[in-house]
């Protein structure tokens, strides 16, 4: 039902608070300044605050709470209390909250789909879904009530200033600067998995692609930045709980109050510059011991975890970034795609066929039921078994018991198999010897590890690409169908962490190797090749591989920008003429101009929107460029561009930081009205979501 425009005006009044800005007491940093009204800086490997101020007087965290829900969901997991493929049932109370504007961040949720803890988390860290927490409070403490209860016990545990009245940050709940960072401490050292979903620019949830609200990981490109959480409401204002590291010394900051959704980001930059300048030196040996595993730092400044990698360019085969690249270690399930090089020789001499029946002998039923041989798949004696089925479960799904099975179909015996394995190592010059086709040792103090230098498993794959191409249209498939059952490709470049012209190619673990990974993408006509042996969790081997992806393909000329953005279908517009702009759920929009759908987005009229949503328009005649300000922002749309220009303006000092966001279509000039994606909303702190059955553009104007 639309709105009558005094109830529009007492909305937008509302909407001051958090939106308008306000004239705040600089803090010195320094020889800077920042506008928090609380905040600190802290030095992860000690504890030590080096910087606060107001740091423990206690404030309004808003979605910043989502860190301590997080930490119980990881207790919870730690515990064996649930599983990250528990599912997520979704009540009344979840439904109606994930619907209602009050709960920052919308995130539908529905009764008939399933959910997994594992997505869940990531909604909660990336995007800040508050429907989702208040899910997982309830899966986990039964109610919410309870769960806050927990929560309160966990701040109680740790010894932090804090209060809880809700899992999401809605209520007003209390936690000082020095606090959050201490949380933050310690949810980094006990369950550093927290890094990787925080660091995702984006995450893909049930056909829908989410962006960050962690704006110093793509706006503001803070060198090393890798978390936190955000948090904005009226009664907090803006808030950041950010960390980077660099050169293996991690640093956390919190803002709480900052004077905009930019200047937080400002802010932070401006406390961990001063975290990084102020830190104490420490011996090696105290940093690896206070939580954090020695980072490795490209030439690009992106961290990887990797003990050992290597980039190299597969036209040239030149090594464009190398980190102990020649040391040999174990290299688990990488080791199949050498017994798969072996098996497509055998295949081009004529030994055997795709079509070859492969039997399955008293060993190999064995093995497939044995849970210790990786990636178990019950194998059968009377199921007919293809060469070119057991090619896709070997790639896909690394199961070893299929590489046994042809191994013995092709040579009497796996040691027989394992011999080819090393003669053709020799053949394309590398010095790995292999003692299994698996990567599997079932008896490690007996059995050999197999060895590979993170430059031979380069070099192998190269050479198996040069000259069977074809295997990366098996290892690019993100499942495969065998046997009336769908096994999923363990290669999440394809989706967990997508990742534009990836195709291949395999990792790897076990207790002996770590989480391996050996990666391979192709963006306009470039290939690069990655190796990580290995990276410091499952999540990092993926996280690492698109960092090195970045940097060898900036390397060889591509711009990288984009690559790990999902394809996103968009909004699908049936007519343009039926097409809504909501904002909040409260005010559906009339422009007096049509709208325009172009690119898969809706076009809007720039001062109409804009001026609704309490922000300053201008058009600079000279320029041919439209001006929407918003206190120290700044955006700057040209017509026939895509491209927008961000200005942020430190009312403190005077000094601006700059910016470009290119959107999903051109800014256009249509007669005298200026048109632009109406996603350029989302530069001043709001999110825009498409409502498909409907046909609305629903704006939000204050996501977390």
């Amino acid at each position: 039902m639309k709105k009558s425009i005094g109830a529009l005006i007492i909305c937008l009044v509302m909407c001051v608070n958090v939106f308008m800005p306000v004239t705040i007491a600089a803090a010195k940093l320094g020889s800077t300044t920042i506008t928090s009204q609380g905040a600190c800086v802290m030095d992860f490997q000690t504890g030590e605050v080096l910087y606060e101020y107001n740091g423990y007087v206690r404030r309004v965290p808003a979605s910043m709470t989502k860190i301590m829900n997080m930490y119980c969901i990881y207790e919870a997991l730690s515990k064996g209390e649930i599983t990250l493929d528990t599912v997520v049932p979704i009540s009344k109370n979840v439904y109606d909250k994930s619907r209602n504007r009050v709960y920052q961040s919308v995130l539908p949720l529905n009764y008939d789909t399933k959910y997994t803890v594992n997505e869940m988390m990531d909604v909660i860290v990336v995007y800040s879904a508050s429907g989702a927490a208040v899910a997982m409070a309830e899966l986990i403490g039964g109610s919410e009530a309870a769960y806050v209860q927990r929560m309160n016990e966990t701040a109680a545990r740790m010894g932090i200033d804090a209060w809880y009245y809700d899992s999401c940050g809605i209520a007003e709940n209390k936690i000082s600067p020095v606090s959050m960072a201490t949380l933050a401490r310690n949810i980094i050292k006990d369950y550093p998995d927290i890094l990787q979903r925080s660091s995702k620019k984006s995450v893909y949830f049930h056909g829908k692609t989410y962006k960050t609200t962690n704006h110093l990981l793509d706006t503001y490109a803070y060198q090393g930045a890798d978390g936190l959480k955000t948090g904005t409401t009226s009664a907090a204002g803006y808030c950041f709980c950010g960390t980077a590291v660099r050169n293996g010394r991690r640093m956390i900051s919190v803002t709480m109050q900052s004077s905009s959704t930019g200047q937080r980001f400002v802010d932070t930059q401006r406390l961990l510059d001063y975290g990084f300048a102020n830190a104490r030196e420490l011996p090696e040996e105290a940093m690896a011991n206070n939580g954090l595993a020695i980072p490795t730092m490209l030439p690009d400044g992106n961290v990887i975890t990797s003990a050992s990698a290597i980039i190299m360019d597969y036209e040239t085969g030149e090594e464009l970034y190398g980190h102990k690249a020649d040391v040999q270690k174990p290299v688990a399930s990488i080791a199949k795609m050498m017994s798969v090089y072996v098996i497509m020789d055998a295949i081009k001499n004529g030994e055997i066929t795709l079509e070859t029946v492969v039997p399955i002998s008293e060993n190999v039923y064995n093995l497939s039921r044995n849970e210790n041989y990786k990636m178990m798949v019950n194998l059968h004696y009377d199921e007919v078994y293809t060469v070119d089925e057991m090619l896709d479960m070997i790639v896909i799904f690394s199961s070893a018991a299929c590489v046994t099975a042809v191994a013995e179909t092709l040579c009497g015996s796996e040691a027989a198999f394992v011999e080819r394995m090393n003669q053709k190592a020799a053949e394309i010059g590398i010095y790995s010897v292999f003692y299994n086709g698996t990567g599997v040792c079932l008896n490690p103090e007996v059995d050999k590890e197999n060895l590979m230098s993170a430059r031979e498993v380069a070099m192998m794959t190269r050479s198996m690409i040069a000259r069977y191409p074809e295997v990366l249209e098996r290892t690019k498939c993100s499942s495969v169908e065998f046997h009336g059952a769908t096994y999923y490709n363990l290669n999440k470049l394809f989706t967990d962490y997508y990742y534009y012209g990836a195709d291949g190619f395999k990792n790897g673990m076990t207790d002996a190797s770590g989480y391996c990974m050996c990666g391979t993408a192709e963006v306009f006509g470039k290939r690069v090749i990655t190796v990580t042996l290995p990276s410091a969790t499952n999540e990092a081997r993926f996280t690492d591989s698109i960092k090195m992806f970045n940097y060898g393909l900036g390397v060889l000329g591509v711009d990288t920008t984009y690559l790990t953005d999902r394809p996103d279908e968009g909004m699908k517009v049936k007519d343009i003429n039926s097409v809504k702009v909501n904002i909040d759920g409260n005010y559906e929009m009339n422009f007096t101009k049509p709208l325009v759908a172009e690119n898969s987005t809706i076009l809007v009229p720039v001062r109409e929107l804009m001026e609704i949503l309490n922000k300053t328009v201008e058009w600079n005649n000279m320029e041919r460029t439209v001006i929407v300000t918003e206190g120290d922002l700044k955006a700057i749309l040209t017509p026939g561009s895509a491209n927008m220009k961000l200005i942020t303006t430190n009312n403190m000092d005077g000094s601006t930081f700059e910016s470009t966001i290119t959107l999903k279509a051109p800014c256009r000039l249509i007669g005298d009205t200026a048109y632009a994606p109406v996603e350029a909303v989302e530069a001043f702190g709001a999110a825009v979501v498409w409502e498909e059955d409907t046909q609305t553009v629903v704006i939000i104007a204050g996501v977390c």
